[in-house]
């Protein structure tokens, strides 16, 4: 007969293991909630899309946001030439998100701005 009390070390073991477990789960949640910094990979694949289009002159604040597997979602802001009207530079816009997200799976807003409005 044991005098050794083997169901309550059974059960803290247990009980220790669920709340390791618990806390992985919760630290790697939270993490995404509260954002990461962006992989450089893909802030370089975004870039050279947008830059690569021949319109932009400048393109900066881009914000990337992870809501978990296959849910990226981005913002950025972009300055085109004084001299490109506003229904090319809608058209550029659109094509660009577009691309982006058949290139990269990535839905994006791009906010157009004129350098003639700000330099």
């Amino acid at each position: 007969y044991l005098d050794f009390p083997l169901d309550g070390l059974a059960g803290s073991i247990i009980a220790l293991l669920i709340i390791y477990t618990g806390f992985k789960i919760a630290k790697a949640t939270v993490n995404v909630l509260l954002g990461t910094p962006p992989d450089p990979e893909l802030v370089k694949k975004i870039t050279a899309l947008v830059m690569g289009s021949g319109y932009i002159d400048e393109m900066r604040d881009l914000k990337v946001h992870d809501y978990g597997p296959g849910r990226i979602m981005a913002s950025l802001r972009v300055e085109v030439g004084e001299n490109i009207e506003v229904g090319r530079t809608h058209f550029v816009i659109d094509e660009l998100e577009k691309n982006i997200l058949k290139e990269l799976g990535i839905e994006i807003i791009i906010h157009a701005d004129s350098l003639a409005n700000g330099k």
